[in-house]
């Protein structure tokens, strides 16, 4: 909706004489300038056509640009969360694995303790 009106106005501000020929071309110019792509294959010529471009090109930024480095940056914490609580289950699972031979190598070292106090 916002691009078929800033394309509409773009039409009535440069008009077909400043390469904006009909409505949808308008559009057109209105999506490429908003998604900040700009080919510059149509581009304004009056001052006014000029100033509401800015205005478009700031308003692609704040709706694309920023929500798109926002959500990366969420999903880059959810992906580091995630790396972290994997990292500290093999942690977890390690320290288990250490106490589980821990307790065997007491319960041989026990035996052997006990074959030498037979042996005495």
């Amino acid at each position: 909706l916002i691009v078929i009106i800033l394309g509409t106005l773009m039409y009535i501000i440069e008009g077909q004489q400043n390469g904006f020929d009909n409505i949808p071309k308008s559009i057109y110019w209105s999506v490429v300038t908003l998604t900040t792509v700009g080919y510059g294959d149509v581009v304004p010529i009056t001052t006014l056509g000029k100033t509401v471009a800015v205005f478009i090109m700031l308003l692609g930024y704040a709706i694309i640009a920023v929500p798109t480095g926002i959500v990366s940056s969420e999903l880059t914490k959810y992906n580091k969360a995630k790396r972290q609580e994997k990292n500290q289950s093999v942690i977890i699972e390690k320290e288990q694995e250490i106490l589980s031979k821990e307790e065997e190598i007491l319960k041989k070292l026990d035996s052997l303790e006990k074959k030498i106090n037979q042996l005495k």
